[in-house]
């Protein structure tokens, strides 16, 4: 997978869990490089199952246990609003 995604001239990318025997790898890139990879991957016969916009923090921020169990309690009451979607952080724990 790292030689597809060097071939395809990705500029940035991170790999997340790295086991050779994986039925899957999950490859984080910029979006402005995601049709280069899936152009990479189908010229190398490699199944692309999708690809989905997330946020990164830049900036994760280390919280005291109980601060992180207060935001995540929080967090968890916002996305049980109807209208609420998605709530991100940068917390790390």
């Amino acid at each position: 997978m790292l030689e597809i995604c060097l071939q395809a001239d990705v500029d940035d990318f991170e790999f997340v869990g790295g086991d050779s025997d994986a039925e899957f790898d999950l490859v984080f890139t910029e979006s402005s490089s995601l049709k280069l990879l899936t152009t990479a991957l189908d010229a190398q016969n490699v199944a692309f199952v999708g690809g989905d916009l997330c946020y990164k923090p830049q900036a994760p921020l280390e919280v005291a246990e109980e601060a992180f169990e207060q935001n995540m309690d929080l967090i968890d009451a916002l996305n049980d609003l109807e209208d609420v979607d998605l709530v991100e952080h940068n917390m790390l724990n």
